[in-house]
């Protein structure tokens, strides 16, 4: 799939879950905006979602690696909180949404983390991030 067609695919998941919730949403017209969905709550406040659709790689199968940077050739950009408020992170090949905060990682030095689906093979535990743990609806 081209990896355009992959970023619509994870945004109409991430729009069928919001709308599966009760809530209003907007997207933007075209693509050169930094906010892909707007939710709207019931009380009028407004949330800006990011959404990256990641597609796990054959090196390492049971890891989505994730940061806030975005980059292309002759692009790079770094998400704030006064871009958006979530990233909704989309595992292609479970068809799972991870919900993360741009507080939680604003604060990460690295600009990111790595997701883990399964346990690595030393089994190490401490720091791990696992995109089960990210997965509730949070509003």
């Amino acid at each position: 799939m081209h990896t355009k067609d992959l970023g619509t695919w994870g945004e109409q998941l991430v729009l069928a879950q919001i709308i599966k919730h009760g809530f209003g949403c907007y997207s933007p017209v075209g693509e050169n905006t930094r906010t892909d969905l707007i939710l709207e709550r019931e009380n009028g406040i407004l949330i800006k979602v990011q959404v990256k659709t990641l597609n796990r790689s054959s090196l390492d199968p049971e890891m989505s690696p994730f940061n806030r940077v975005s980059s292309r050739p002759s692009y790079k950009y770094t998400y704030t909180s006064s871009d958006i408020d979530w990233f909704a992170v989309v595992d292609v090949q479970t068809e799972k949404i991870a919900w993360l905060s741009i507080g939680l990682l604003e604060g990460n030095e690295t600009k990111g983390f790595n997701l883990r689906h399964s346990p690595s093979k030393n089994n190490q535990r401490k720091g791990t991030h696992w995109f089960d743990d990210y997965t509730e609806f949070p509003f």
